[in-house]
Protein backbone atom coordinates (compact mmCIF):
# COMPACT_ATOMS: atom_id res chain seq x y z
CA UNK A 1 0.00 0.00 0.00
CA UNK A 2 3.13 2.01 0.75
CA UNK A 3 4.27 2.23 -2.38
CA UNK A 4 1.14 2.90 -4.13
CA UNK A 5 1.00 5.67 -2.54
CA UNK A 6 4.71 6.65 -3.38
CA UNK A 7 3.98 6.49 -6.83
CA UNK A 8 0.77 8.32 -6.78
CA UNK A 9 2.91 11.18 -5.59
CA UNK A 10 3.60 14.10 -2.73
CA UNK A 11 0.30 15.50 -1.58
CA UNK A 12 -1.52 11.88 -0.97
CA UNK A 13 -1.45 11.13 2.42
CA UNK A 14 -1.30 7.30 3.65
CA UNK A 15 -4.80 6.38 5.91
CA UNK A 16 -3.96 6.88 9.57
CA UNK A 17 -3.58 3.88 12.70
CA UNK A 18 -6.81 4.85 13.53
CA UNK A 19 -8.48 4.68 9.65
CA UNK A 20 -6.33 1.49 9.24
CA UNK A 21 -8.24 -0.30 12.52
CA UNK A 22 -11.93 0.80 12.26
CA UNK A 23 -13.62 2.49 9.32
CA UNK A 24 -11.13 0.85 6.61
CA UNK A 25 -10.97 -2.46 8.44
CA UNK A 26 -14.61 -2.60 9.12
CA UNK A 27 -15.60 -2.30 5.54
CA UNK A 28 -13.05 -4.86 4.80
CA UNK A 29 -14.90 -6.99 7.66
CA UNK A 30 -18.40 -6.47 5.99
CA UNK A 31 -16.65 -7.61 2.35
CA UNK A 32 -14.96 -10.51 3.52
CA UNK A 33 -18.10 -11.43 5.59
CA UNK A 34 -20.15 -10.93 2.06
CA UNK A 35 -18.09 -13.91 -0.09
CA UNK A 36 -18.35 -16.35 2.72
CA UNK A 37 -22.25 -15.85 2.74
CA UNK A 38 -21.98 -16.23 -0.92
CA UNK A 39 -19.28 -19.03 -0.44
CA UNK A 40 -21.56 -21.20 1.99
CA UNK A 41 -24.48 -20.77 -0.63
CA UNK A 42 -22.11 -22.83 -3.39
CA UNK A 43 -22.58 -25.68 -0.94
CA UNK A 44 -26.26 -27.03 0.35
CA UNK A 45 -24.86 -30.06 2.29
CA UNK A 46 -22.56 -33.07 2.38
CA UNK A 47 -23.26 -36.57 2.85
CA UNK A 48 -21.66 -39.64 5.31
CA UNK A 49 -21.05 -42.52 2.69
CA UNK A 50 -18.83 -44.21 4.75
CA UNK A 51 -19.61 -48.10 4.68
CA UNK A 52 -21.85 -48.06 1.81
CA UNK A 53 -20.59 -49.72 -1.56
CA UNK A 54 -19.88 -47.15 -4.34
CA UNK A 55 -20.40 -48.47 -7.70
CA UNK A 56 -21.67 -46.59 -10.18
CA UNK A 57 -25.42 -47.23 -9.04
CA UNK A 58 -24.93 -45.78 -5.61
CA UNK A 59 -23.38 -42.41 -7.28
CA UNK A 60 -25.94 -42.44 -10.08
CA UNK A 61 -28.31 -42.30 -6.69
CA UNK A 62 -26.07 -40.12 -4.93
CA UNK A 63 -25.99 -37.45 -7.93
CA UNK A 64 -29.39 -37.28 -8.78
CA UNK A 65 -30.40 -36.80 -4.76
CA UNK A 66 -27.58 -33.89 -4.80
CA UNK A 67 -29.15 -32.56 -8.62
CA UNK A 68 -32.44 -32.22 -7.09
CA UNK A 69 -31.64 -31.37 -3.62
CA UNK A 70 -29.96 -28.01 -5.07
CA UNK A 71 -32.80 -27.58 -8.46
CA UNK A 72 -32.00 -28.99 -12.01
CA UNK A 73 -32.05 -25.79 -13.36
CA UNK A 74 -28.80 -25.25 -10.63
CA UNK A 75 -26.65 -27.54 -11.62
CA UNK A 76 -24.69 -27.58 -14.82
CA UNK A 77 -21.99 -29.86 -14.11
CA UNK A 78 -19.99 -32.13 -12.47
CA UNK A 79 -16.60 -33.06 -12.06
CA UNK A 80 -14.83 -35.88 -10.53
CA UNK A 81 -11.97 -38.11 -10.91
CA UNK A 82 -11.90 -40.42 -13.34
CA UNK A 83 -12.46 -44.00 -11.81
CA UNK A 84 -14.80 -46.02 -13.81
CA UNK A 85 -17.75 -46.28 -10.99
CA UNK A 86 -17.35 -42.15 -11.42
CA UNK A 87 -17.24 -42.23 -15.17
CA UNK A 88 -20.15 -45.04 -15.42
CA UNK A 89 -22.48 -42.83 -13.00
CA UNK A 90 -22.09 -40.02 -14.79
CA UNK A 91 -22.70 -41.37 -18.11
CA UNK A 92 -25.99 -42.43 -17.12
CA UNK A 93 -26.86 -39.00 -15.59
CA UNK A 94 -26.24 -37.41 -18.23
CA UNK A 95 -28.73 -39.48 -20.02
CA UNK A 96 -30.99 -38.85 -18.14
CA UNK A 97 -30.29 -35.07 -17.52
CA UNK A 98 -29.47 -33.67 -20.84
CA UNK A 99 -28.38 -30.46 -19.46
CA UNK A 100 -25.51 -31.93 -17.32
CA UNK A 101 -21.52 -32.64 -18.28
CA UNK A 102 -19.18 -34.21 -16.59
CA UNK A 103 -15.87 -33.67 -16.71
CA UNK A 104 -12.96 -35.48 -15.32
CA UNK A 105 -10.63 -33.80 -12.16
CA UNK A 106 -7.89 -32.09 -14.41
CA UNK A 107 -5.64 -32.42 -11.01
CA UNK A 108 -6.64 -36.18 -10.93
CA UNK A 109 -5.81 -36.90 -14.56
CA UNK A 110 -2.49 -34.85 -14.21
CA UNK A 111 -1.30 -36.93 -11.22
CA UNK A 112 -2.27 -40.19 -13.21
CA UNK A 113 0.19 -38.61 -15.82
CA UNK A 114 3.08 -37.79 -13.69
CA UNK A 115 2.85 -41.00 -11.83
CA UNK A 116 3.05 -42.49 -15.30
CA UNK A 117 6.09 -40.64 -16.31
CA UNK A 118 7.66 -41.36 -12.90
CA UNK A 119 7.24 -45.24 -14.45
CA UNK A 120 9.88 -44.42 -17.18
CA UNK A 121 12.72 -46.47 -16.22
CA UNK A 122 14.76 -42.94 -17.21
CA UNK A 123 13.00 -40.95 -15.14
CA UNK A 124 12.58 -43.48 -12.36
CA UNK A 125 16.34 -44.10 -12.29
CA UNK A 126 16.71 -39.60 -12.24
CA UNK A 127 14.23 -39.32 -9.29
CA UNK A 128 15.92 -42.34 -7.22
CA UNK A 129 19.20 -40.34 -7.59
CA UNK A 130 17.11 -37.30 -6.61
CA UNK A 131 16.26 -39.04 -3.61
CA UNK A 132 19.58 -40.56 -2.46
CA UNK A 133 20.95 -36.85 -3.03
CA UNK A 134 18.29 -35.13 -1.07
CA UNK A 135 19.06 -37.85 1.98
CA UNK A 136 22.60 -37.22 1.46
CA UNK A 137 22.27 -33.03 1.75
CA UNK A 138 19.73 -33.31 4.70
CA UNK A 139 21.92 -35.55 6.88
Amino acid sequence: MVSTIQRAGPGVRPPTAYELSGPILDEDVKEVTKWIEEYKQTFSSSKDVSGTKKDANFYVRLYNQIVEEVGDKHVVKFITDNARAFVSASSKLMEKRKHLVWTPCAAHNIDLMLKEIGEIKIVNETLEEARCLKEIVYL
